[in-house]
């Protein structure tokens, strides 16, 4: 059971990192959102006919993860674009 504490606890946030359908990088998607673009095309990675909509903001290319201690076969797409986004995260907290 969680206790409530009456000090404000405070977090800060070091470094950012996103894989988005604009390409890797955090910086990459802020410039983007900021000019006003959005990466919604048509869906191509399944088959949308049984659903409500065809278009979605899909990622089209996983990006490349440097991993030798990692079996890449054995990891999903999010594994993939986690792994990404938390190493830029690190690098820019100073922390890899």
């Amino acid at each position: 059971m969680a206790v409530a504490s009456t000090e404000q606890e405070y977090a800060a946030i070091t470094g950012l990192g996103a894989v988005t359908p604009f390409g890797d990088g955090a910086a990459l998607f802020w410039e983007q959102i900021i000019a006003g673009r959005h990466a919604f095309t048509r869906i191509n990675i399944f088959d949308t006919a049984k659903h409500r909509t065809q278009y979605g903001a899909e990622m089209k290319m996983l990006p490349e993860i440097a991993c030798a201690r990692l079996d890449k076969r054995l990891l999903a797409r999010t594994d993939i674009m986690q792994l990404v986004a938390v190493k830029e995260a690190l690098v820019q907290a100073g922390l890899y």
